[in-house]
């Protein structure tokens, strides 16, 4: 059950910070205005908790880098 929290928290963030990265015309812009974005929202609230605490404690470092990387890796190397 968590698992499908975190994963719908992941979009969540992941169309957030895609969203701001986006609004940026220069590409190192756009990544740094992403990193920042994913850090803010990553530093508080639910986010925080769901995304940083919870998910490695309950899904284990392997599942949550699993989750994350569906998510976050595309645009790493994509962009």
């Amino acid at each position: 059950m968590f698992a499908a929290v975190f994963d719908l928290t992941s979009q969540e963030l992941v169309a957030e910070v895609d969203r701001v990265a986006r609004a940026e015309t220069d590409a190192l812009a756009a990544m740094a205005a992403g990193t920042q974005a994913y850090f803010a929202a990553c530093g508080k609230g639910v986010m925080e908790q769901i995304i940083l605490r919870d998910g490695p404690a309950v899904l284990g470092w392997e599942r949550w880098r699993a989750i994350d990387s569906e998510h976050f890796g595309g645009k790493i190397r994509a962009g």
